[in-house]
């Protein structure tokens, strides 16, 4: 069932993401992300996590997976929900893809 889930998530993701080419759309979307989540308090932590997630992004394996999943979720927000989740609710090591907790 979970692999079911997957499947369907990854068929929705570009192709270049799911197949790990690293394509412009996804460096976009990592730029629109960490601009507007400039100007908040926890922005250099956020910026690390999102670092980790462009470097997971190119291995293979679960945690481009959790790169994908955490690039995509965030890049579907507005520029305002980014900063006022990154403000907010963001907890430093939350979106690294290497961290076991996540």
């Amino acid at each position: 069932m979970a692999w079911a889930k997957l499947t369907n998530h990854l068929n929705r993701l570009p192709v270049g993401m799911v197949r790990g080419q690293k394509g412009l759309k996804m460096n976009d979307t990592i730029n629109r992300i960490l601009e507007a989540a400039k100007h908040s308090k926890n922005y250099q932590a956020f910026e690390r996590d999102m670092k980790k997630c462009e470097n997971a992004y190119d291995t293979c394996g679960l945690y481009q997976i959790k790169a994908e999943v955490w690039i995509e979720l965030l890049g579907e927000m507005e520029s305002n929900a980014i900063y006022s989740y990154v403000e907010n609710k963001y907890v430093p090591g939350a979106l690294d893809p290497f961290n076991p907790r996540t």
